[in-house]
C-alpha cells in the first residue's frame, strides 16, 4: 500500500481533531480503495477532547449525518431511535455519542484528496 495514500487518509481523518488520552484511530486496508478505520477508546472519557473544534471536520460531518440526521427525516441510520430534532448541539457531541463504546469500525472509501464513510459498526459487550 502506498505510504502517501495512508498519510492522506490520516490527514483527512485527524484534521481539526484532538483525542482524549488513550483514544486512538487505526487504519487497515481492505481492498482496492476500501479501508477500515477502527477505534480504541478508554473508559469514562469522551472520544474527542474539549480542545477539538465543535464541528470536527468534513469526514465526521459526513459520518454523523449518515448516522443521525438533524431533521430526523429518515436520512440517518439511527433516526428511528430519536424523538427530538437537533438533539445534539454540534458534530462533536453527536460523534462522541456514537463513539461511546470502546471499539468502532468505519468502512471508508478513498478517492484522491478525500475519504468517504460507507458504514459504521460498533461492538458493545460483544454485540455488533
Amino acid at each position: 500500500m502506498n505510504k502517501q495514500i495512508i498519510e492522506e487518509i490520516e490527514r483527512n481523518l485527524y484534521e481539526n481533531l484532538d483525542l482524549n488520552e488513550g483514544n486512538n484511530f487505526y487504519l487497515s486496508h481492505v481492498e482496492k480503495d476500501l479501508f477500515c478505520v477502527f477505534t480504541k477508546k478508554t473508559y469514562n472519557t469522551s472520544f474527542f477532547s474539549d480542545d477539538s473544534s465543535s464541528e470536527l471536520n468534513i469526514f465526521f460531518k459526513e459520518l454523523t449525518d449518515m448516522l443521525l440526521s438533524n431533521e430526523l427525516n429518515g436520512d440517518g441510520c439511527f433516526d428511528y431511535e430519536h424523538y427530538s430534532q437537533n438533539e445534539y448541539s454540534n458534530i462533536k457531541n453527536k460523534a462522541n455519542n456514537y463513539f461511546n463504546s470502546s471499539l468502532n469500525f468505519i468502512l471508508i472509501k478513498y478517492k484522491k484528496g478525500s475519504i468517504k464513510p460507507l458504514s459504521f459498526l460498533t461492538n458493545i459487550n460483544g454485540i455488533i
